[in-house]
């Protein structure tokens, strides 16, 4: 449960699950052009589906859980090429946020709070690093948690995830227009499914992986936003849920995941996809 983001053209791991423990501080890059991974400066508080994202030359970390999938922590913190800074913290502990960067702040959308009670929530904040403040915006339709998110012609995209548990994911796909602060509904995902990984790749919204009820998915499927259609790619080689994907040059990499459902089994499988 280590999420990924590209920064500085590497694949940065940030977190996760390993060596019997669900708050690992981790932070690794991986290196396409060599082929290396290197060991980096790690996270100041160690958790699970931390939220993170890039803006400008810094990549950033926001909130996660430091139980198995609960019992989020509200701490943000920001990588600026060599160490973490900290950053003004959530208004409230979330894990599993879908955090991406555009024109000039981060957008936090939805997410999961509680602890015995766990629960999928619609938040959607907007992160000023000029100000080191949050603000709020209209939030997501449909609560959830586990999403995956693009940025798709200066427009977010969130695209399935969970609604509390696996056990009722979505297919949902929300367009979120930052200009007029408004919401709408797009072709929603084939296989609903959470955890999964998504890119924006030659134009195109690649969504991979993912688990459900009692099993993991290695559908990969790709949106074309001028057709509003949805198209079957070839699957996985190892399905996984709970990975990296990002793209680094021309390939869709894909690091880390679990290999069956729930976190009980993690992997170190690292694959990549190209169109050819």
């Amino acid at each position: 449960m280590a999420w990924a983001v590209a920064y500085r053209n590497r694949v940065h791991l940030v977190g996760g699950y390993a060596e019997q423990r669900v708050d690992k501080p981790y932070h690794h890059a991986y290196d396409p052009a060599s082929d290396r991974w290197e060991e980096l400066p790690q996270l100041p508080r160690g958790a699970n589906h931390v939220g993170v994202a890039t803006l400008g030359d810094r990549l950033y970390a926001f909130g996660g859980f430091i139980e198995q999938n609960r019992t989020p922590h509200d701490e943000a913190f920001a990588f600026d090429g060599s160490r973490w800074n900290r950053l003004r913290r959530l208004p409230e502990a979330c894990g599993a946020i879908a955090c991406i960067g555009l024109a000039g702040k981060v957008h936090l959308i939805g997410g999961a709070i509680g602890s015995d009670w766990r629960r999928s929530i619609d938040w959607h904040l907007v992160y000023d690093p000029a100000t080191d403040r949050y603000e709020r915006r209209q939030p997501l339709p449909v609560a959830r948690d586990h999403t995956g998110i693009v940025i798709v012609n200066d427009a977010l995209h969130v695209i399935g995830g969970r609604v509390d548990s696996f056990h009722t994911n979505s297919s949902l796909h929300h367009r979120y227009d930052a200009q007029a602060d408004r919401w709408d509904f797009r072709t929603p995902m084939p296989t609903p499914r959470s955890g999964h990984g998504c890119v924006l790749y030659r134009g195109k919204v690649f969504v991979m992986g993912g688990e459900g009820t009692n099993r993991v998915f290695g559908q990969n499927e790709a949106w074309d936003p001028v057709a509003d259609r949805w198209e079957a790619h070839a699957p996985m080689l190892t399905p996984r849920h709970g990975m990296g994907a990002v793209v680094v040059g021309d390939e869709v990499i894909v690091a880390g995941g679990g290999p069956q459902m729930g976190g009980g089994v993690k992997s170190a499988i690292n694959e990549s996809f190209t169109l050819g």
